[in-house]
Order: C-alpha cells, then structure tokens, then sequence
C-alpha cells in the first residue's frame, strides 16, 4: 500500500474499524498521487482524510490515523443522526 505510515495506520484503522462496525455504506480508499485531479475535486488538502458523504449534506471529514475507534464512531454516528 503507498502512501506514508500515517496514511498507511489510517487504512489500517479504518479496516478494523469496518470489521467491528459492519456498514452496508461503500467505503473507497483513493491514493491522492494515483488521482490528483479526483483530490482536488474532493477538496482533499490533508493526508489522511476521512470523507462521509450524508445526501445532500455537507460531508464529514475526519483527519488523522483514526486511531481512536471510539471517537472516530462517535463522530459518523452524530453525524448520521444530524
């Protein structure tokens, strides 16, 4: 997987986060380098960014490794609800 060890822990939190939290939301893991217009488009300014899309509401961006499970839950979850 490129990209640098943060950005490598954050895949790595978010798949485990995914197995503990099953989710029928699609989850897609872009490599900025690999598609930089994709990035742009996206407004993706800071690597690793989290991106969930909620209709036609204004996404949640979570930034970081995500290391903390439970935070990074709390935050989709009021985010869902909101």
């Amino acid at each position: 997987m490129p990209g640098s060890d943060l950005t490598r822990r954050a895949v790595a939190n978010l798949r485990r986060f995914l197995q503990q939290n099953p989710s029928k939301t699609p989850v897609e893991v872009v490599d900025v380098l690999a598609d930089p217009s994709r990035t742009l488009r996206n407004r993706v300014f800071v690597t690793p960014t989290l991106i969930c899309r909620r209709g036609d509401r204004k996404p949640l961006r979570l930034v970081g490794d995500l290391q903390n499970v439970d935070a990074v839950a709390r935050h989709l979850e009021s985010s869902l609800q909101t």
